[in-house]
């Protein structure tokens, strides 16, 4: 890409249920990806990581809710933000249609 920095990349695909693990709440999902990606690192806080991508993408209403029971764009959202869960954030995010099916203000949410 530039430099010789290495790639770092994320790919989301348009049926996200791929991505999340059923039975877990959203802010579980979050700690657990947290967890996954950042095994390597020492004293990172995953809730407080969690937290602040439920707040950034406007989920925190549903931080206790099991993935099973969002919505389409809460789904959508919850993927792209256990994505986003690593101390190192990836230098190019490839999503397949991300706003279809959302509502006008989930797609200004997920855009941005």
């Amino acid at each position: 890409m530039s430099n010789g920095t290495p790639i770092s990349t994320v790919f989301l695909t348009q049926e996200v249920d791929g991505h999340l693990m059923k039975g877990l709440t959203a802010r579980q999902l979050l700690i657990y990806a947290s967890k996954l990606k950042n095994s390597s690192q020492k004293n990172v806080d995953h809730n407080k990581i969690a937290l602040g991508l439920l707040e950034e993408l406007n989920l925190s209403a549903a931080a206790s809710t099991k993935v099973q029971s969002l919505s389409g764009g809460e789904k959508k959202r919850l993927a792209l933000a256990s994505e986003l869960t690593s101390t190192v954030m990836p230098n190019l995010i490839l999503v397949d249609e991300i706003c279809s099916g959302l509502d006008s203000n989930s797609a200004a949410v997920v855009s941005l």
